[in-house]
């Protein structure tokens, strides 16, 4: 992949929790602190140019793949039509936090969205657009056996199906899943210790729904299986319900990714590490081959001090990029 510039943007106010790109690249989304969601609209050789505000605390927003809604999650979920972004709804949990995660299903009748609720548990619900009904999950329904309860899911993506959704969390030795609308039933990656591993992030579908490729962030326990996938991006196969590690740069610390809707690469937030001194340099964004574990840097810290959020378009075509001090830059590939 080439990549280029294609504008630069200081956003006004605020920190950056999400970015998301609607469908025909029209409209960038940022989320995150005061204002909670920022609407920038794409002006060819003008760049970007803000056109809504919305006063929040915010941490995701996300554009339906039909591109005729943009949710956003503050303390409700606000959905927005498009192109007038006026309000089309607004969906209540029974959140202590912001909606810490959103996903549409591809066919945008559907919005799944997620918050940590005043009992410090989380709280799942799926909203059926088209009859305006709500089924609501909390925690106590997904905590079963030896599992114990996610606090806060950091993401969630359906499957092309429409009827799943694959879910990462943070909580007590609560990771990942595969939640199914139709039965309700839940399933977790083999062998144990990995649905039990303490904080996993980002979760992407690899051919078609066949495989997740989920980030591990921290540990849950002492098991010397948990120890060697900590840290790691792991590829699980639904068939056969196996687990294995993706090949990454060595002497990298994982933060975060990003899937390329081609499905051939992705973006990588990582931080150079130095067994004596701990981590040396800032974060820097890393495009990963899925084939060979091949890698070029995209973005360092000469570009963009702290990389805060980052997202592809629905075509790939377009990166963008959320640095501190709210600085944004938008690349072309």
């Amino acid at each position: 992949m080439s990549i280029h510039y294609l504008a630069k943007h200081h956003l006004d106010h605020g920190e950056v929790k999400c970015l998301a790109i609607s469908p025909d690249k029209r409209y960038l989304a940022k989320a995150g602190r005061y204002p909670g969601l920022a609407v920038l609209e794409h002006k060819g050789a003008e760049g970007f140019k803000p056109i809504k505000q919305l006063e929040a605390d915010a941490q995701c927003c996300a554009f339906s793949p039909d591109g005729c809604f943009l949710a956003f999650g503050g303390k409700t979920v606000t959905l927005l039509s498009l192109p007038s972004l006026k309000p089309a709804g607004k969906l209540k949990l029974s959140n202590k936090e912001p909606i810490s995660a959103l996903a549409w299903s591809p066919d945008s009748t559907t919005l799944a969205a997620a918050a940590e609720t005043k009992h410090h548990q989380s709280e799942l619900a799926i909203w059926e657009l088209a009859s305006n009904t709500t089924v609501k999950r909390s925690t106590e329904y997904f905590s079963k056996g030896e599992y114990s309860r996610p606090r806060i899911i950091h993401s969630m993506r359906f499957f092309p199906d429409g009827q799943r959704l694959a879910v990462t969390a943070w909580g007590d030795s609560f990771g990942v899943f595969v939640y199914d609308l139709r039965d309700e039933s839940i399933s977790r990656p083999s062998p144990k210790p990995i649905a039990m591993l303490h904080d996993t992030k980002d979760v992407a579908l690899l051919e078609g729904g066949k495989e997740l490729l989920v980030n591990i962030r921290m540990i849950g326990g002492g098991s010397p299986i948990v120890e060697e996938y900590a840290g790691q991006l792991i590829r699980w196969r639904l068939e056969g319900n196996t687990v294995s590690k993706l090949k990454t740069p060595e002497g990298y610390r994982l933060w975060s990714f990003a899937l390329h809707p081609k499905g051939e690469h992705i973006a990588l937030c990582a931080q150079k590490t130095d067994e004596e001194s701990g981590l040396i340099d800032d974060k820097a964004l890393l495009l990963i081959s899925l084939k060979d574990g091949g890698a070029r840097r995209i973005v360092g810290a000469d570009e963009l001090e702290g990389i805060v959020a980052y997202c592809f378009s629905a075509d790939g075509s377009w990166l963008a990029v959320a640095g501190e001090h709210n600085r944004l830059i938008v690349y072309e590939s």
